[in-house]
């Protein structure tokens, strides 16, 4: 496949540096503030008012930086929509505030998509970004992870009820005590963030490669065995915690239930049959973009790798050092079209497990990483939409959007849906009953 310049990919512009330096600012004065319920609130930093400057001043940096960058053009791409114009208007808000310069989004009813753009907002070298233009989701791979694993429970070749480790045949590391809850963790309890496992291990990628003594990335396997020795922070079973390697566990079910690699048993099972062929294993190395995949992945940043385990390896943060797309699928590693995203939410859950939820509110889900965000919302009306960013976001402006998005269709889609809908069936009768009188006039003088 056509790779992306691998300079593009690192750094998405000359402003990237300043970003970085606001980046750090306000997670230091976030670091400060007190956590709600937390007995020992943090201390301020000596000179708060000095650091609030900072980030003003950082901040009218980078915004008069981005406007000196200004030869960027808006882009839209896509057929018209009823509420296409009001949509567009808020999409490019939010890029602009957020200084994203690639985006799509699709709006579905009932598993039909009827609305999708897409949008640029860059300089006339940068490639336009297409309706059907694919980008990694991150944590919206989770909703075709449970598409899976459901449809394995509901063939017979799984159950809810399977204990995931002992099925999985994951032994403790030596020295290494398991939580004593740890085999009691069942498929269900993974699927529906009930698990007890702690929220991630990626971050621990290198301590699990030292741990095994390979400068190679972990295999599986090894990661499986790591996470069996990590303490629980619930007993499995209870409460809500939200956890990634839980769908690391359930990415290797998936594997070893249906004797195929994952992606292979998704495409088979779940997708062909839906006649979706856009859902793909995103390349984690900028060298493997998808001729069909958004451009870049704009994350500012180098990190040790997380590929390569070499000591002192490092990889730009969309390219290698904060994840790996290839090891992880079914946690966030798959990329996809928007489109698809807000059609498969139609049919299937896009919180929980099993078949869309219907439970009068809205259920939503989250993805994102560096270089990436992504959304799915999936609405009690049937209304549901996704977005896909190619730049990491704070989940708060996820919500923002999400709120500017719904009074658009609740008064743009639905109610002019729904009148338009009328005057087409008022239409139809009348045109039925003139069809009918001519008819029975035609019959009349057929009878003289």
């Amino acid at each position: 496949m056509p790779a992306a310049t691998p300079a593009r990919d690192a750094v998405a512009d000359a402003c990237d540096p300043l970003r970085v330096r606001l980046r750090a600012l306000e997670a230091e004065l976030k670091d400060s503030q007190p956590v709600a319920g937390g007995q020992h609130p943090p201390k301020p930093p000596p000179n708060l008012n000095g650091l609030i400057r900072q980030i003003a001043t950082t901040r009218d940096q980078l915004n008069a930086c981005v406007e000196s960058l200004n030869v960027r053009r808006w882009t839209v791409t896509g057929d018209s929509f009823l509420g296409a114009l009001a949509i567009d208007r808020a999409l490019k808000q939010f890029m602009f505030d957020h200084d994203i310069r690639a985006s799509s989004i699709a709006i579905a009813q009932g598993g039909t998509v009827i609305g999708k753009r897409g949008y640029t907002w860059a300089t006339p070298d940068y490639p336009i970004t297409r309706p059907d233009t694919l980008f990694r989701v991150a944590s919206v791979s989770k909703i075709f992870t449970c598409a899976a694993v459901d449809h394995l429970v509901t063939t017979g070749a799984l159950s809810l009820d399977t204990k995931a480790f002992p099925y999985l045949g994951v032994t403790q590391l030596p020295l290494i005590p398991a939580d004593r809850d740890i085999n009691g963790i069942t498929v269900g309890h993974l699927a529906t963030r009930k698990s007890g496992l702690k929220d991630d291990v990626e971050v621990d990628i290198r301590k699990i490669a030292k741990l095994f003594g390979t400068t190679s990335r972990p295999t599986r396997a090894q990661v499986l065995q790591y996470i069996f020795g990590t303490p629980l922070v619930a007993r499995p079973g209870t409460g809500d915690n939200y956890s990634n390697p839980a769908f690391t566990v359930l990415t290797a079910i998936v594997e070893k239930a249906s004797g195929l690699g994952f992606i292979d048993y998704l495409r088979r099972a779940v997708l062909t049959p839906l006649g979706i062929v856009d859902v793909h294993v995103g390349g984690t190395a900028a060298s493997l973009r998808r001729a069909d995949e958004v451009a870049t992945y704009d994350a500012p940043g180098v990190s040790p790798s997380h590929v390569d385990m070499a000591e002192g390896a490092t990889a730009p943060d969309a390219h290698g050092g904060a994840f790996s797309l290839e090891h992880d699928p079914g946690d966030g590693g798959l990329i996809t079209s928007t489109a698809t995203i807000a059609r498969f939410i139609g049919t299937h859950a896009v919180w929980e497990i099993g078949p869309r939820e219907v439970n009068g509110k809205v259920n939503g889900r989250y993805g994102r990483f560096a270089g990436t965000g992504a959304l799915a919302i999936a609405r009690p009306d049937g209304v549901d939409f996704a977005v896909a960013f190619n730049r990491e976001i704070d989940y708060p402006d996820y919500d923002a959007l999400v709120a500017r998005i719904h009074p658009i269709l609740d008064g743009s889609l639905i109610r002019r849906r729904a009148t338009v809908d009328s005057v087409l069936t008022s239409l139809a009768r009348f045109l039925q009953g003139v069809v009918d009188a001519i008819r029975e006039v035609v019959a009349r003088r057929l009878d003289r």
